[in-house]
């Protein structure tokens, strides 16, 4: 087995644009709830990764194939007008490179 990665990345939305954004992603039609404020990883140690510090929120977790992948959501609520978006990706090692030539998958 390879060693797992990491990956974490921010986005600040606007609220009205939520639903296109969910719609387009891999979190469409999986139930986002309230039930969990956790993500795969709270802590990094970035002053922009606080995803627990969000009162009001919804998640999720899906599982991405064809690897044991897994993408994390987690939408923060407090400022209805701008939206911060947290996602944390747990996978395998990727070759990007062998991704990029046409046939190969």
């Amino acid at each position: 087995m390879g060693r797992d990665y990491f990956a974490y990345l921010t986005i600040k939305i606007k609220a009205n644009d939520l639903e296109d954004f969910i719609g387009k992603s891999p979190f469409a039609h999986k139930g986002l709830d309230s039930k969990v404020s956790r993500l795969m990883s709270d802590d990094i140690g970035k002053s922009w990764w606080r995803p627990t510090s969000s009162k009001k929120f919804l998640s999720k977790q899906v599982r991405l194939p064809p690897y044991s992948t897994f993408l994390g959501i987690l939408i923060d609520l407090d400022n209805p007008d701008e939206l911060t978006i947290y996602l944390d990706y747990t996978g395998p090692s990727i070759n990007f490179e062998k991704l990029k030539k046409p046939g190969v998958n």
